[in-house]
Order: structure tokens, then sequence, then C-alpha cells
């Protein structure tokens, strides 16, 4: 594991000793998530609005993250695996036939991911029509908050993922 340590360089420094353990070590953990998007979220592979349980694993292969998302509903339940990997000064994410770069930034404690551009299949998307994914992930004392947002050029805003994860070596009663 390391790949946000080794994109972001000095800056890892900058963030919250929670998020730098965190992006340290593999991890599994669980928390909520709420999706707003209606329709929308399903394209990217996230279930339909409304509030989740999540279930999440993070583990490596090599120089690959791969993040395991399980969503909890009703009846229902879907699972979002992406895989990361550092490509030069950029994070690259492969979602399904896509692949983001993202530039990252740390102030404040917090983690902001910058899209920077996109391939679908191989194929880069000229900005005016490629997928934008914005991202923040935010730090409190026994959380880590990430929101997720997916706009496009043309649509606008698509769908939003956001929520309260707990840290993996804090119980839930909140003690360490």
């Amino acid at each position: 594991m390391g790949v946000y340590r080794e994109v972001l360089g000095e800056d890892y420094s900058k963030l919250s000793g929670n998020l730098q353990r965190l992006h340290d070590q593999p991890f599994s953990t669980s928390g909520h998530i709420e999706v707003t998007g209606k329709w929308m979220a399903r394209l990217f592979g996230l279930p339909a609005s409304g509030d989740y349980g999540l279930v999440m694993d993070v583990s490596s292969e090599g120089d690959v993250e791969i993040w395991r998302r399980h969503f909890l509903g009703d009846e229902r339940w879907w699972s979002k695996t992406t895989r990361q990997w550092r490509d030069g000064d950029f994070l690259k994410e492969r979602i399904g036939p896509m692949v983001v770069t993202f530039r990252l930034n740390s102030f404040h404690g917090f983690l902001s991911f910058e899209p920077i551009s996109s391939r679908l299949f191989g194929v880069p998307l000229p900005r005016f029509c490629a997928l934008e994914i914005w991202a923040l992930e935010l730090d409190s004392e026994e959380y880590f908050a990430p929101l997720v947002s997916f706009h496009h050029p043309w649509f606008g805003h698509l769908c939003t993922y956001a929520g309260r994860i707990r840290y993996p070596w804090k119980s839930p009663s909140g003690s360490s």
C-alpha cells in the first residue's frame, strides 16, 4: 500500500493523521452512504438513490490498490470494485471500462480529487464530453467522510454519494 503517499509526496504529511493511517494500510470497515441522483447512479454501478449501509475493503496487488465497496440495502446489495494506481504525479482509477486520472491535493488535513482526464475503452475523451468525478475525503475523530460527485459538461450534475465510514482502528462504541 502507499499509492496515495507516493502520488502526494511531501504533501502527504499535510493530511490528517487519521487519513494518513487510513491510506497506509489495507483495511476493512463499515459505515453509511447516501446516494442521490435517481437512475443516473446506476449508470456508474451505484445503487439507486437512498441510504445504504456500506462495507469497504481495500487491498493491494503489487502497485495497485483494489477498492471494494458493498452497498447494503433492503433486500438487495450492490458491489462496486475499482482499481487505483500511481501514474507520475497523478492517481488513476479504473471504473469498469473507464480510467479517470486525478490530481490529488491535501489541504487543511483533507484530501481532494481533481479530475484531469478520462479514457473510455482506452480512448481519450475530450473535456467537452468527458465525465468529471470530483471527490473529497474529510476527517472527523471517528469517521472519514467521502463526498463523490459525478458531473457531465452537457448534462450537469448526475449523481452524488456521501457518507460516514468508521476508521477501521476505531471500535463502533468510539474507543480505539
